[in-house]
């Protein structure tokens, strides 16, 4: 017996799990513009509807109740060769800093595998984007911080959401 998502409204959206509202909460409370289920795929005939498009990042986010299974994982590879922009796989409960993900990263050769890419937001331009382990090398400046208080109350505000009772949530 597989276990029921409960479908969640939050911010004008109704989306498929609560997981997937927590994760709106999180890129609402970090800054983070994102459309919910843009628009759906035909990648050679595997049908493909990722849950968010984070315009500013040209960045795909796909969520996860448990770890993707391969055949999950080869919808986000297919995804990432045919749009080239890189798709972030995430499960699980949202934490700090959030490390249960996969990012691939379309590559002139075929799709790279990425993983424990963590929310890094930089003190010195406050710019929020995926960096390895929070590292300085993949910031746009160099700068480290992946625990900024920006991040972590985002990452707060969406362990605690709240939608029994008819709440529809704001941002």
């Amino acid at each position: 017996m597989s276990i029921q998502a409960i479908e969640t409204i939050y911010n004008s959206y109704r989306f498929r799990s609560r997981l997937e509202a927590r994760w709106a909460v999180f890129f609402d409370k970090a800054g983070i513009r994102y459309e919910y289920e843009k628009e759906g795929y035909d990648l050679d005939g595997t049908w493909y509807l990722p849950d968010f498009w984070l315009p500013d990042h040209n960045l795909w986010v796909e969520i996860k109740g448990e770890r993707p299974s391969k055949e999950e994982c080869n919808k986000a590879i297919l995804l990432a060769m045919h749009s080239e922009w890189s798709v972030v796989v995430s499960w699980g409960e949202i934490d700090i800093p959030y490390l249960d993900n996969y990012v691939f990263q379309p590559t002139e050769s075929g799709v790279c595998l990425r993983k424990e890419m963590v929310w890094t937001e930089c003190p010195l331009c406050h710019k929020i984007d995926l960096a390895y382990c929070g590292a300085i090398h993949d910031l746009p400046c160099g700068c480290p911080n992946y625990q900024s208080s920006r991040l972590i109350s985002a990452y707060t505000a969406a362990r605690q959401a709240r939608f029994e009772y008819g709440e529809r949530g704001k941002s």
